[in-house]
This record gives C-alpha cells, sequence and structure tokens, in this order.
C-alpha cells in the first residue's frame, strides 16, 4: 500500500480557562467558558496504521502538525458563537468550527456548525487497496475520520449541527456521563479520571474524558485548565481489494499532544 497520509478532521475544540494550571478546570457549579478571541493551540499529530498481514510498500507512520486558533465571534444561524480555524500544516488545509457555551440554560462546550473547504492537497491511499469501516469502502484513514467528524457534509460549505455537539458539560465529575450527540450516529463520553499529563507545552492536571461511538471508534481526551492538551483514538477495520474481497485488517493509532499556547 503507498503512503498514506492521515488528516483528522475530527479535532474537538480546545478553549482555556482563568485558573492554575495544576487544577483541572471548572469545577464550580456556576463556572463559564472564559473564550476569547486570539486564543491559539498547536499540537503535534503522529498517526499510525498497522496492517494485518503487513501490506508491501506501508508507511505506517505519519506526523503532521496542527494550529488551532480563534479568529471570530460569529452570528451563526442565529446564535453568537466562537469561530475556530484548525490548520494542517501536512495537507495545507483547514477546518472551521462553530462554537457556543451555553445550551438550554446548562454551561458547556458545543459544536454548532462545522465547514470542511476543499483541500489543496487531498491525501489518498493506494488505488490497489481500500479500507472497510462501518460497512463502508474508503480510500485512505483520512476519508474514515473527515466522515465521522462530518457525517452530513464533506463539501465545502457549513452545515449545522442542531442538537449540537455536546463537547464538555459542566461541572465535571468523575463518572458523568452523557450523550454528545445521537444524530447520524450515537457518540457517548463519560469523565473517567483526573490525571497529571504530560507534553511537550509543559505537565497539566487534567480530566480524562472517554469517548465511544456505535460505530467502533473510541477515544480519549485530556482537558486541563488550558484547554485539550492531549488526545488518542482508535479504530479498526477491513482491507479489501475489488470487487470487495478482503485480504486483511487494519488498526489505526492517532495521538496529539500540545506544543505550544496562548491563552487570555
Amino acid at each position: 500500500m503507498k503512503k498514506i497520509i492521515v488528516f483528522s478532521g475530527f479535532l474537538v475544540l480546545i478553549f482555556s480557562l482563568h485558573c492554575s494550571i495544576d487544577s483541572p478546570i471548572l469545577e464550580e457549579e456556576n463556572g463559564e467558558f472564559p473564550l476569547s478571541f486570539g486564543n491559539w493551540w498547536k499540537y503535534s499529530k503522529e498517526n499510525k496504521m498497522i496492517s494485518h498481514p503487513p501490506l508491501s510498500g506501508d508507511s505506517s507512520v505519519y506526523r503532521d502538525s496542527i494550529l488551532c486558533k480563534i479568529i471570530d465571534r460569529d452570528e451563526f444561524i442565529g446564535y453568537d458563537s466562537y469561530v475556530l480555524k484548525e490548520w494542517s500544516y501536512g495537507n495545507n488545509s483547514y477546518t472551521l468550527r462553530w462554537y457556543i457555551d451555553l445550551w438550554n440554560g446548562q454551561p458547556g462546550l458545543y459544536e454548532i456548525g462545522y465547514e470542511r473547504p476543499r483541500l489543496s492537497h487531498l491525501p489518498k491511499g493506494s488505488s490497489e487497496y481500500k479500507l472497510k469501516f462501518a460497512g463502508r469502502e474508503f480510500t485512505s484513514p483520512d476519508e474514515i475520520i473527515q466522515w465521522i467528524n462530518g457525517l452530513r457534509s464533506l463539501r465545502g460549505y457549513a452545515t449545522s449541527r442542531f442538537p449540537p455537539r455536546k463537547v464538555l458539560l459542566y461541572p465535571l465529575i468523575i463518572g458523568k456521563e452523557w450523550v454528545s450527540l445521537d444524530d447520524p450516529f450515537l457518540l457517548k463520553r463519560k469523565v473517567i479520571d483526573i490525571e497529571d499529563v504530560e507534553t511537550p507545552a509543559g505537565i497539566f492536571t487534567s480530566w480524562k474524558i472517554e469517548v465511544k461511538n456505535n460505530l467502533g471508534m473510541e477515544w480519549c481526551e485530556w482537558f486541563s485548565n488550558e484547554g485539550l492538551v492531549k488526545k488518542s483514538l482508535w479504530f479498526s477495520g477491513e482491507i479489501i481489494i475489488m470487487p470487495g474481497i478482503v485480504v486483511g485488517t487494519f488498526d489505526c493509532y492517532e495521538i496529539y499532544l500540545l506544543e505550544d499556547y496562548s491563552t487570555r
């Protein structure tokens, strides 16, 4: 299989809080999200795909840098929202997301819309093999992740989410769980621990949140008072050759680590 480049379109939004670096975010009942224009976070991303059995010509590891920045305040379908732009340096591409911090009286972090423009460099997998995940065929892990993060559209226009994707609900308490999304697929989130997370940007005491969907993808996210500091993701599927003959399986692992940031 030729080199497979993976661009994660499904990075969740990262926001900072005005509290000390060694205590988890928003423990008070009346906590609010201190979203701020100009805040930014830079991440290193490493993706590894392992084929079973190994495929000739595989490139198993891909590395990229991701920059997330709040670039605007905007009225999106009637809601005063924050616009986050996610740049992928490796793909020379970006994604826009719209967020609000209150929904039906509940403070939290809610994604109400997204826009995924056309990539200037669209990563492609092997022309010989296809990857099968959740009953669909894809040319690369990148296509799978883009599909998961925007099942309604992969076109270059804004798509609204209603009800919104519930990224975080406050206050965070170990054991707290909620349905983050139920259309077009079921997505559940649960606070499972508080951990000290070491990253190139420092060590952060963080809430560890487990995320699962009913399509077989699992990941964890670590949020500190400075925002998202780490994310790890895993999914698996089948490798097929046309016309749909299964010749193996694959596991895909992806990890984000905070490299640098600026918040206020």
